[in-house]
This record gives C-alpha cells, structure tokens and sequence, in this order.
C-alpha cells in the first residue's frame, strides 16, 4: 500500500472503514480455506488504520483472525503478533479506554511511537 493511499484513507476514514474490516475478514476467511496469497498483504496495515480509526466494529474481525492457527498468524501478521497486538487489542476492546497512558513511548516495528489519538507515523506502515 503507498503512502498515497494510506493518506486517503486516513481522509476518508468513515467510508473506508468497512472495507478494511471487510479485507481483514476475507484474509481470515482464506487462512482457513488454507488460500493466502497477496493480495492479503494489506492486512496488516487495515489493522494499523483500524486501531487509529479506533474502530471497534473491527474488534470482532480482529479475534476471528486470531483464531487462526499459528502458523497461518505468522503468515498474515509476522512480527506484529508480539509487537502491535497490545496496541490493537487496548484501542478496539475497550470503548472506555481513558487513553491515560498517552504520553508512554512504545515501540512498533522497532520505531518509536506515542499511544494518542494522532495518525500513527506512515513509516511504520509502509515498506522500503
């Protein structure tokens, strides 16, 4: 996903919000069908949208992939399994989540980011 179009759909969070769960609910549905392919790459970053959306309709889509066995996890999350899934899970479970720790630093990807209702920094979402 470029740059470009991850801006878009940070502008356009409203219409584009059903099509990231949908996208993460047909990743899982070809997990299990043993069908991934690329075109599922994406999932990753719907993931990341939808947690800065703080879209909990997606939570329900996001425990359905976690279902998913290990090996099929580690295909369509890697890493993010152990270094974003908190983040996930804290934004999208908790609607009364007071967003006290707002000012902690964690680490994606290796990158410093601040917990906040702020756009998470595009280069923890696109590859070199």
């Amino acid at each position: 996903m470029s740059e470009l179009a991850i801006r878009e759909a940070q502008h356009n969070r409203d219409r584009i919000s059903s099509r990231l769960i949908d996208l993460v609910n047909r990743a899982t549905e070809a997990a299990r069908a043993d069908e991934i392919s690329d075109q599922y790459d994406g999932v990753l970053i719907a993931l990341f949208l939808l947690t800065e959306f703080e879209s909990r309709e997606a939570l329900s889509a996001l425990l359905d992939l976690l279902s998913l066995p290990d090996e099929q996890l580690d295909v369509l999350l890697g890493d993010a399994i152990t270094e974003s899934l908190s983040l996930f899970l804290s934004v999208l479970a908790d609607p009364l989540l007071d967003h006290s720790f707002t000012n902690l630093t964690i680490s994606l990807w290796k990158y410093p980011c601040r917990l906040s209702h702020r756009p998470i920094p595009l280069k923890l979402l696109i590859r070199s």
